[in-house]
């Protein structure tokens, strides 16, 4: 009895431990389900997360054999379905030249190095080149680990960096090329490229001594004050386009004129300055010996203007003797205005040698002083003629200021002499100017006695007048036409 009861307490404790174990496995099982269930919604939600991702995602196994692709992934490649990818391995994808980058890659992330960033040429299933950017790491998938790759498209981007590179380098040789010295310096004015034409200007053997040699050194003094004062205002105003001229002193010591242009540029994908340097140096000599020649010309013309205007007064000094002589009061008042027409001719002159200008007189300086020259001739009180001069800076030249002198005389005389007799007071008015047609304009015009209709100007009985009406059409080419309504108005016109 004592060993059947001992075998049934044995068999409930057996019992006891089987229904805990059939629990136990019970329970196992439901937390097994419920990993799987948890690891399949994981795996969609990872499906369903990346599979529209814009960038290409990829899941490798450490062999390159690819567990999963999503759409942007099958885009790039060129499949239409991102499941076109399972069976491949991504050898397959890689240009041959990146083989090696990828392995390494491959291995470092495999061994918990680190993920790795790098950029891979890939050809898609039409044997199009691809360049990509790849994002990698390790991640666990489908219960063992696996690479997560992150590829994006950096074809356009490699093609814009090969095409500015491209450009660069053609500028580069261009500038290498050029016979005018460049140098790229930076905003602090650091030279990060000089050609070899601005090495041969300073006569230096290298970018390097260029650097190094202090920019003092390199400027006359004076242009390195002018330097520091432009130094001074782009800091203050901000970097531009300029240009200007400075002296420079070579490595031998020579001194050398440049003409400098500065303008903003975009160098090696950031903002730098292009600084353009031609020497003017022989130029500059040449333009100083120009000036020294146009000196030296301006004095001998002046000294020919003044030794004219000389002679002239010797003539009238010579006439003025003639007429002392003379008992005859109609011959010395022929020599009196054969004087004033000599001394019209000697202010323009007078005019010129006083002028920075020797081609050509300015006629409102002129008739002013002429006029006054002749109320003085006359003994006009300058109470009894009002003289109004309107002029509007009209310049003629010297072969034109003759003729206009002479014509501006005889009428001027006419009107003086015969416009106001004794005591009668008026106006004489005198304008020139520059008409619309390019013409210019004389307008005398007087409020005294007009003049009579007996006196026919096309075919005048005085000397004056004969002269005035040749003088218009002969030597200026022009027109004139009288007044005689409430004094004498003479208009001339003749081209410029």
């Amino acid at each position: 009895m004592k060993d059947q009861s001992k075998t049934k307490q044995t068999l409930i404790q057996e019992l006891s431990f089987l229904r805990q174990r059939i629990v136990e496995l019970e329970q196992s099982e439901s937390e097994r389900k419920l990993a799987e269930r948890v690891l399949r919604e994981s795996e969609a939600l990872l499906h369903s997360l990346i599979g529209y991702m814009h960038d290409a995602m990829i899941i490798l196994n450490w062999d390159g054999s690819i567990l999963f692709a999503n759409r942007a992934a099958a885009r790039i490649i060129e499949y239409e379905q991102p499941e076109e990818f399972i069976g491949h391995n991504m050898v397959e994808y890689l240009h041959p030249d990146s083989f090696q980058k990828a392995a390494e890659d491959l291995e470092a992330v495999k061994a918990d190095k680190m993920g790795f960033l790098s950029e891979y040429q890939l050809c898609s299933v039409t044997g199009r080149p691809i360049w990509v950017e790849s994002i990698g790491g390790k991640i666990i998938f489908r219960n063992a680990s696996a690479n997560l790759v992150c590829i994006r498209d950096i074809t356009e981007r490699k093609r814009a960096d090969e095409l500015l590179r491209q450009t660069e380098e053609n500028f580069r040789r261009s500038l290498d090329d050029s016979p005018l010295g460049v140098r790229i310096v930076t905003e602090e004015g650091e030279t990060i490229y000089a050609n070899r034409a601005i090495l041969d200007i300073y006569g230096y053997d290298s970018i390097e001594e260029l650097r190094t040699t202090p920019v003092k050194k390199r400027y006359t003094p004076e242009s390195y004050a002018q330097f520091q004062i432009r130094k001074e205002k782009r800091k203050r105003r901000g970097d531009g386009t300029s240009e200007y001229e400075i002296s420079i002193v070579k490595k031998d010591g020579e001194v050398c004129r440049l003409h400098v242009f500065r303008k903003e540029i975009l160098w090696n994908g950031k903002r730098q300055f292009q600084v353009i340097y031609q020497d003017i140096t022989e130029r500059k000599l040449v333009e100083e010996q120009l000036h020294a020649s146009l000196r030296e010309k301006e004095l001998l013309l002046r000294e020919v203007h003044h030794r004219v205007k000389n002679n002239m007064q010797v003539i009238t000094g010579l006439l003025d003797l003639q007429a002392a002589s003379s008992g005859n009061q109609e011959l010395i008042e022929m020599l009196n205005e054969s004087q004033r027409r000599i001394q019209a001719m000697a202010l323009i002159h007078e005019k010129l040698y006083d002028s920075k200008d020797f081609a050509r007189i300015d006629m409102a300086g002129y008739v002013r002083t002429l006029s006054q020259e002749l109320f003085q001739s006359y003994k006009i009180n300058p109470v009894k003629i009002d003289l109004i001069i309107q002029t509007d800076g009209v310049y003629v030249d010297i072969n034109k200021a003759i003729p206009c002198g002479l014509i501006l005389n005889e009428l001027i005389s006419n009107a003086l002499k015969h416009a106001f007799p004794g005591d009668r007071r008026g106006e004489l008015q005198i304008i020139i100017r520059e008409t619309k047609n390019t013409e210019i304009e004389i307008v005398v015009r007087d409020n005294g006695l007009s003049l009579p209709d007996d006196v026919d100007l096309h075919q005048p009985r005085t000397v004056g007048l004969h002269l005035v009406n040749g003088l218009v059409k002969n030597q200026l080419d022009g027109q004139m036409e009288v007044r005689r309504d409430n004094g004498t108005e003479f208009r001339i016109k003749f081209p410029l």
